[in-house]
Order: structure tokens, then C-alpha cells, then sequence
């Protein structure tokens, strides 16, 4: 699957998903969005039902990496964002008189954004060491996006952090 820009859609050949994540922006400004949604039946999302949160995410994003990643890389890719995670099943979905809350706050940061940076961390650590690069990432924030995207990256070998 291609990502295109929000700026220039259909201006180019877009990106694949490993361009996209390591140039960040377009290069006419615009974010990279998924030419197409792919479409979700019945039947997928009931096999799905069963599954832990990271083989649920892992067949999520296979969806739209499917031409780049194996099934089995994202799999690997999801088992070790969400290991650092309590409770095991990642975001647990907790009653609260009526309703029922999912509760993305459980990673390491004890922020929601753990969830999205954890992946996509592992991601551009995956994608650098095909590429044999290294990257660095320069933190500053007063806010909780600034120490969860410092928790993602850290450890990973082809990312510094700054």
C-alpha cells in the first residue's frame, strides 16, 4: 500500500510506509495518509476476537503494511512495545457504573501516547537497521509526549536520544 500526502493527493507515487515514517512530513508539508482503508468483514474481525492486544495490533497493522512487513515481524514488533505494559492484555476495558472505559494508560509513562509511540519506535528502529543507519532524536517538551517518546526509543540500537 502507498501513503500519499494530505497536501498533493495523487500529485506523485506517494510513499511506502517506511519512507513515510522515516521522512515524517511530506515533501510538499502535508501528513501521509493510506491511499485506501482496507475493508474489515464480519468473519476477520470474529477471528480476531480471541487474540491478545499485541497479535490484534500486529494484524491491524498488517492490514496496511502487508507489502513491506511480514506478519511475523509485526507481531515481533507489537510483543516488544507492549511487554513493558500492566496489565498483560495492554488496554484493559473496565466498567465504570454503566459504562465501559478503555483504559490506554498502563505503558510505561503512564500516558496514553505510550500505546502509538511504543510501535512506531520499533518501526523506525526496524526500518534504520535494514538501512544500516542510525538516527537521533532531540527531546522537548512540558508535556507527557516528551518522556513517552523517550521511553520508546530508549534501548532501541540505531536511535540516540538527546
Amino acid at each position: 500500500m502507498r501513503f500519499r500526502s494530505t497536501r498533493g493527493w495523487g500529485r506523485d507515487g506517494g510513499a511506502s510506509f517506511e519512507e513515510a515514517v522515516l521522512s515524517s512530513y511530506a515533501p510538499d508539508g502535508g501528513m501521509y495518509v493510506p491511499e485506501h482503508l482496507p475493508c474489515l468483514t464480519t468473519p476477520l474481525l470474529q477471528s480476531w476476537h480471541p487474540l491478545p492486544y499485541p497479535e490484534l495490533a500486529a494484524q491491524v497493522l498488517h492490514l496496511f503494511l502487508s507489502e513491506e512487513l511480514s506478519a511475523a515481524e509485526l507481531t515481533d514488533v507489537c510483543r516488544e512495545a507492549f511487554a513493558a505494559f500492566e496489565p498483560e492484555d495492554v488496554i484493559p476495558l473496565v466498567q465504570v457504573g454503566e459504562l465501559y472505559v478503555l483504559e490506554p494508560i498502563h505503558g510505561p509513562t503512564l500516558a496514553f501516547k505510550d500505546v502509538g509511540l511504543r510501535v512506531l519506535a520499533r518501526l523506525i528502529g526496524l526500518f534504520l537497521k535494514r538501512r544500516e543507519k542510525k538516527a537521533t532524536v532531540i527531546v522537548e517538551t512540558t508535556g507527557d509526549t516528551g518522556p513517552a517518546a523517550v521511553a520508546a526509543v530508549r534501548g532501541l540500537e540505531n536511535v540516540n536520544i538527546f
